[in-house]
């Protein structure tokens, strides 16, 4: 499968970005020893009086390094001494995101015990329910069952939801709509989770979103940055050469001869961009422009 949009590939390299924890170089014993997991180094420097919330150039602190690397001990002995739960390094992240955004279960159980903030947002508006939808289905049921917010947005209007479509795997969509997530939630180009996932090939997410209530005749908004406006789910599916999001799409009732703000309707994006296959079953289905 080859994505040519610009906004799933940002959003997906941005996410591999934001979710890698910075380990820069610390002058701070205490900070590099919790970052090789030296578990018996950081009790004697803890014992010899260095600060618990100390932190590398970055502002990640021990408990972040630890909680990233999902070290339980090392975890459990910073919060024995101290370690504040809900510091945030310079990108507005916490130790819970890092351990949330790799799945961290274990991890993510005790820092919330010991009072960890779900609801807490980064420099961007990500939570760590956002950051675990990419793929940790588990870590999103923890994250929902202690009061992460499933309607939060990003500052670019992406949900949980989202997050959760641009994953290899459709369990966090199911999770998220059962908790009430709004299939219909927009960014702020007015894309759903199931453009999304049209985009992706993902028929499991896109039957079960459109089960969920998601309108499959949804449109972007006019001022759209990066194509024309109005562009709707069977666009999106045309255009990336998804044949398998085409017929399921028409199945659940697309409009195959909707047409965005430059006129162009899913069977002129599938002549130009999605081969000769996606083009028939738009024809059969009835496309006329």
């Amino acid at each position: 499968m080859t994505l040519n949009t610009p906004l799933l590939w940002t959003s997906i390299i941005l996410f591999v970005s934001l979710t890698s924890c910075d380990r820069a170089e610390s002058d701070d014993p205490l900070v590099a020893a919790a970052d090789r997991g030296d578990v018996r180094e950081v009790t004697a420097l803890l014992n010899r009086g260095y600060d618990v919330n100390s932190r590398n150039p970055a502002g990640n602190t021990a408990l972040v390094l630890a909680a990233s690397r999902g070290n339980d001990s090392l975890v459990q002995l910073l919060l024995d001494r101290g370690a504040k739960l809900n510091l945030k390094n310079d990108g507005g992240r916490t130790a819970l995101m890092f351990a949330a955004s790799d799945g961290r279960d274990s991890v993510v159980v005790n820092l919330l015990d010991r009072g960890a903030d779900p609801k807490l947002a980064d420099n961007d508006g990500r939570t760590a329910l956002m950051f675990a939808a990419y793929g940790h289905s588990k870590t999103v049921e923890i994250l929902i069952t202690r009061g992460a917010d499933v309607h939060a947005k990003a500052g670019d209007g992406m949900t949980a939801l989202m997050w959760a479509a641009t994953s290899p795997d459709p369990a966090g969509v199911k999770v998220l709509l059962a908790a009430g997530a709004n299939p219909n939630a927009t960014d702020n180009e007015g894309e759903t989770a199931l453009m999304i996932a049209a985009m992706k090939g993902d028929t499991e997410s896109i039957n079960a979103l459109i089960a969920g209530g998601a309108d499959v005749n949804a449109k972007t908004v006019d001022s759209a940055f990066y194509r024309p406006g109005r562009w709707t789910a069977l666009m999106s599916a045309a255009s990336e050469g998804q044949p398998d999001s085409v017929r399921a799409l028409l199945a659940k009732g697309a409009d195959v001869n909707a047409t965005n703000l430059a006129g162009e309707s899913a069977l002129t994006i599938a002549k130009r961009d999605g081969g000769t296959d996606i083009v028939e079953l738009l024809r059969k289905a009835g496309a006329n422009r």
